[in-house]
């Protein structure tokens, strides 16, 4: 009976990293979700004749345009400085794929 030849897996660490990316932004787009719902729900409950108005708006809107503003900005700071900019090219020479770094 013939061994079969055991091919040694490498992973890619572009994958690994896409991985850790992806689990940061749900854990940042639950976040904004439960903040934002949370924000209408308790400070927007009641008589709409009984609420507190800020800007013009119910302070429930106000509150849920700042966490958007606040998410929005994160997003951004995610992108820009966390999140790594990878080749999906198989045959990238800028990058070494095995140690997961640029040359």
């Amino acid at each position: 009976m013939k061994k079969k030849q055991q091919i040694e897996f490498v992973p890619d660490s572009r994958f690994q990293a896409m991985g850790k990316e992806a689990v940061m932004v749900l854990v940042y787009w639950l976040a904004m979700f439960i903040g934002v719902m949370l924000s209408a729900i308790f400070l927007g409950r009641g008589n709409p004749a009984d609420y507190t108005y800020l800007f013009g708006f119910p302070l429930w809107f106000t509150v849920c345009i700042g966490i958007m503003i606040v998410g929005i900005l994160v997003g951004i700071y995610l992108v820009m400085r966390v999140f790594q900019n990878v080749s999906l090219d198989a045959e990238d020479p800028e990058f070494d794929y095995e140690k997961g770094a640029r040359r």
